[in-house]
């Protein structure tokens, strides 16, 4: 390998249907330019991943409309800032999975 960033090309077989840079983009999310959640009140949407950006404590989030808060041992916890929250793959090639609510108790956070 010499030095180099091992990429997605070695996860992820030549059966899968995306390629490198799609994988990329999800990772840095797509381009879209993020949306500050702050406050206590409930936001929809359709994220690859959240990014704490001030210590929170995360009420209820879901992920393709399921509760993962306790699943995820999110409840009730600190997450501090710099933190990344992912959806998930769901390991057929597509990313389906995708973060659509997130209710905070306390601090903020940035989506993608």
């Amino acid at each position: 390998m010499k030095g180099r960033a091992i990429t997605a090309r070695l996860f992820f077989t030549k059966k899968n249907k995306m390629n490198e840079g799609t994988y990329l983009q999800i990772i840095t999310g797509n381009s879209t330019g993020g949306l500050l959640i702050t406050g206590t009140a409930a936001v929809t949407g359709s994220w690859d991943g959240l990014v704490v950006n001030e210590s929170c404590v995360i009420d209820t989030i879901k992920i393709n409309g399921v509760d993962v808060t306790t699943t995820r041992n999110y409840d009730s916890n600190t997450l501090v800032a710099g933190m990344f929250i992912g959806a998930g793959f769901n390991y057929t090639g597509q990313a389906k999975w995708k973060i659509d609510y997130i209710k905070l108790t306390s601090g903020s956070l940035m989506a993608y």
